[in-house]
């Protein structure tokens, strides 16, 4: 078995294989998701001598009659890339089907390969388990890795180009300087790091006349479209491919003879990975060139890259006991006909390296879950398990730990047009930590109004001040290593510039790490900015409190989980001892918290050099369990458990309800597990607080007046470098968008006088003031297009003059005083009840206003329809 971890790697390999195969003398095939039935009927009846496949796809043919069979003979089992599966669930998913397939075939080899392994005796034990003898082959080829960090500077072009592109001079520099190098080699891939820059990126190069031929490359991609790129790419009809991760892995294209990265790649193994793409023939080097945003973006991507050229990779995490997995992986052995006995299934599960350490309780806890849920039955012995009708069904419909993720379309509230989407993940976070806190779509700010099914209401704001990315979910964690040693270089920059002054220490830069001219300038010019703000360069093992106004910006270089568990710590904090609601976001080198009213930056150090390390645990536990977060894991936590259907909507369910009742279950252990392994960093944020505790790490503070602005490295977080990012949009614009809809609305004008006339018009077709053709009157009722009771009442009330109900007689003083309104105010007040949730009354309050100009008018119109946004959740 040849198990790799994407489909795109397995279509690659086989025309590899297919190669060998022929001189060998062996016959190789691939079966995944995409494999025809004809195909796989193939292997059943004749199955090859290797077989390339996925995780999951083994998941699938395990329990099978008929190619089960065929696994008696496994001999060997490669797995590739096996560092991406080492880290995630489906890597501990694998290891058990590994233990499941020795009860089947008895003991066979097993391989991993991996270019890109931090901790080999980890990942080797990770493999093979704990008790099987590993041997560990560092194979030295004699690679060559050539990476330059490069920060293009905008120039006159660039500012004629930026006008083309409808972009700002820096991004249209650093789109001349990729458009440069992909002109001036063969085949170039250019990694980013989220879907939405990949598509940025690539439709900018659209737009540009006579550029060179540039394709684009990610995950959200249907299967078809991602195939014709990979294959234009290969066949040199594309020169330039823009991607994700979707091709970092293995995928072999030997005329790539340059990788661009585009922004600091966040890890050392994303960026060995992504650059050993290019030059694949043993002689040739590796190339590489990191486009920088310049600041924080230019100093992460000099230390990745002095990093990976020397070959320092990041220390392998491997997920322990996930129960979501066990509970699958009963219900697998139990198919495999195997076993039925709870004593053999656990035998085989803690065999694997991920379950060494599960205790008798864990395991029986899950099975009682399983029962539960009637996934399996415990038999009367209370020693072995069952099938029953959901059994087959759940571990099918299962057999991947992806989660599942919607997306949600962006609108906008103004316009009401779509703006972009956003993933349920991030949709999350606007409802629990970023809550009332703007952030960047399509380079433009945004505050979210009302999340509702699929949609998010959002309002564009000029401030972008505190703005988070709206791709923030997407981008991977910065490690604790590389944030601690930016702090280092840094201070490293400090003393050089002390010693022999900015010359000097922009040529030690020079000398010291792969970077063009530009970046050790930017480098310099960082340290020297904040210097000469009078404030300090923040060490790697303290922390800095900086106030501003309402901002609190902690400064701590501790990567991306520590600082995220600091934050929420700190969140938790504030809001229980000065009863403030806090919003918080974090990145890889600070914290910030914004707060109703200014705190005093003393008060919060306070309260950090009061954290007790035993005490962290509980404090997050408690929080977590309250978030929106938890809440959404939980869904898919109980989703990949059988206990929810993988199509259930998270925005309908009562998941306060539900979460009473799995409490103290395995579900809510294993959402908590997940959180903690994925989102945070217990073991270093207790070392750091016990490090403080002990006087060895300090936190000072200094404050910044309204008049001083955040220091020079408080600006990164509060005004996010958003690439690529559009003009901002002026009030002018929003409110020529609002009259724009506004006037092409339709509504229904019915006449209250006659009751006999009644007409659908678009706005901006009306006559001012309105009238009925019929008697000439003016007080005519705004009502719906589709509302046809309304008319009846009014018809049941003027003609007849039949007594109305209670409902039908405040339905008839709701028409009566749009119409009242449209005898006052004409066309104008039609306009402004064509807003949405803007009825009689709200249009009232607006239009007694006599707005001096119609600007005026718009303006409050707006807030009208946000008002509604806001608070519709209350009203429907």
């Amino acid at each position: 078995l040849y198990i790799t971890p994407l489909r795109a790697l397995n279509r690659d390999l086989l025309s590899r294989l297919y190669w060998w195969g022929e001189r060998l003398g062996l016959r190789v095939a691939v079966r995944h998701g995409d494999t025809s039935q004809a195909e796989r009927r193939r292997q059943t009846l004749d199955p090859p001598d290797i077989l390339i496949t996925t995780p999951e796809t083994l998941q699938a043919i395990l329990p099978g009659s008929r190619l089960r069979e065929h696994l008696k003979n496994v001999k060997h089992v490669i797995v590739d890339e096996i560092h991406e599966l080492a880290e995630d669930e489906r890597g501990a998913q694998l290891v058990v089907a590994l233990e499941r397939l020795v009860t089947l075939c008895g003991e066979f080899q097993r391989i991993g390969i991996s270019a890109t392994v931090g901790s080999p005796e980890l990942v080797g034990r990770f493999l093979v388990g704990p008790k099987r003898r590993i041997t560990i082959l560092q194979a030295d080829t004699g690679k060559e890795y050539r990476i330059l960090v490069e920060k293009p500077v905008p120039t006159k072009s660039s500012y004629k180009l930026s006008g083309e592109l409808f972009c700002d001079p820096a991004s249209a520099a650093r789109l001349e300087r990729i458009k440069k190098l992909v002109e001036d080699h063969k085949s170039v891939l250019i990694f980013v790091n989220t879907r939405q820059a990949a598509e940025t990126i690539s439709s900018r190069f659209k737009l540009w006349q006579e550029c060179v031929e540039v394709d684009v490359h990610h995950g959200s991609l249907s299967k078809e479209v991602r195939i014709e790129a990979e294959t234009g790419f290969k066949e040199e009809k594309i020169h330039g491919l823009v991607c994700t991760s979707s091709m970092e892995l293995g995928i072999d294209i030997g005329s790539v003879d340059l990788v661009i990265q585009h922004t600091s790649p966040r890890q050392v193994v994303r960026l060995i990975q992504r650059v050993g793409r290019s030059g694949h023939r043993l002689s040739d080097p590796s190339k590489g060139t990191i486009i920088t945003l310049g600041g924080e973006d230019s100093f992460e991507a000099t230390i990745i890259a002095k990093k990976a050229v020397e070959g320092l990779l990041e220390e392998t995490t491997i997920h322990e006991k996930p129960l979501d997995v066990l509970a699958h992986q009963i219900v697998g052995i139990l198919l495999d006909n195997k076993y039925s006995k709870l004593e053999d299934i656990y035998r085989v599960v803690t065999k694997s390296s991920v379950f060494q350490n599960l205790r008798r309780e864990e395991f029986n806890r899950v099975v009682q879950q399983l029962a539960d849920e009637r996934l399996i039955w415990i038999n009367p012995d209370g020693e072995s398990i069952s099938k029953t009708r959901k059994t087959w069904k759940y571990y099918y419909e299962n057999l991947s730990m992806i989660p599942d993720q919607r997306n949600y379309t962006l609108r906008n509230v103004v316009t009401n047009k779509p703006i972009g989407t956003l993933d349920e993940n991030f949709v999350v976070q606007l409802e629990d930590r970023y809550r009332n806190t703007p952030f960047i779509v399509k380079g433009e700010a945004w505050r979210a109004l009302e999340i509702r099914e699929g949609e998010v209401i959002a309002e564009p704001i000029q401030d972008p001040t505190g703005a988070v990315p709206s791709w923030e979910g997407e981008l991977i964690p910065v490690p604790f290593e590389v944030a601690q040693e930016v702090a280092k270089l840094r201070k490293t920059i400090e003393h050089k510039i002390k010693e022999g002054g900015v010359g000097e220490a922009k040529n030690w830069v020079l000398n010291h790490y792969p970077v063009d001219e530009n970046t050790a300038k930017e480098l310099v010019d960082q340290v020297v900015a904040q210097l000469g703000a009078g404030l300090p360069i923040p060490e790697p093992g303290n922390m800095v409190v900086e106030g501003w106004g309402n901002y609190i910006i902690i400064h701590a270089c501790f990567g991306s989980k520590v600082n995220e568990t600091i934050g929420r710590l700190v969140a938790i904090l504030l809001t229980s001892r000065h009863g403030v609601s806090v919003a918080v976001q974090t990145d890889p080198y600070r914290i910030a918290v914004k707060t109703p009213y200014p705190l005093n930056p003393q008060d919060v150090r306070k309260e950090i050099l009061g954290i007790n390390p035993e005490h962290v645990r509980p404090l997050l536990t408690l929080t977590l369990k309250r978030s929106s977060l938890f809440q959404w894991r939980l869904i898919h936590v109980a989703k990949r458990f059988g206990a929810l259907s993988r199509d259930v909507d998270y925005t309908k369910i009562h998941v306060r309800g539900l979460m009473k009742i799995w409490e103290n279950t395995p579900l809510f252990d294993e959402t908590l597990r997940e959180l903690f392994h994925e989102k945070l960093d217990l073991p270093r944020t207790e070392e750091l607080f016990q490090r403080i505790r002990r006087g060895e790490a300090r936190v000072d503070v200094y404050t910044r007046s309204p008049s001083q602005g955040p220091s020079p490295l408080a600006i990164t977080i509060l005004d996010h470098g958003v690439d690529l990012v559009a003009p901002q949009r002026p009030e002018a614009q929003i409110l020529e968008a609002l009259e724009i809809r506004l006037l092409a609305r339709r509504v229904k004008l019915f006449c209250m006088a006659c009751a006999k006339w009644g007409a659908t018009y678009t706005v901006s077709t009306i006559g001012d003031p309105p009238r009925c053709p019929r008697c000439d009157s003016r007080l005519l009722a705004v009502l719906s297009p589709h509302d046809n009771n309304t008319e009846k009442i009014i018809r049941k009330r003027v003609i007849t003059g039949a007594k109305l109900d209670k409902d039908e007689e405040k339905e008839f003083i709701r028409a009566r005083r749009s119409a009242d309104l449209v005898l006052s105010y004409g066309r104008t007040a039609v306009m402004v009840m064509a807003a949405r949730g803007v009825g009689p009354q709200v249009a009232m309050r607006i239009l007694a206003k006599m707005h001096p100009d119609k600007k005026q008018l718009l303006r409050d119109v707006l807030e009208a329809e946000k008002n509604y946004a806001r608070t519709r959740q209350f009203w429907d």
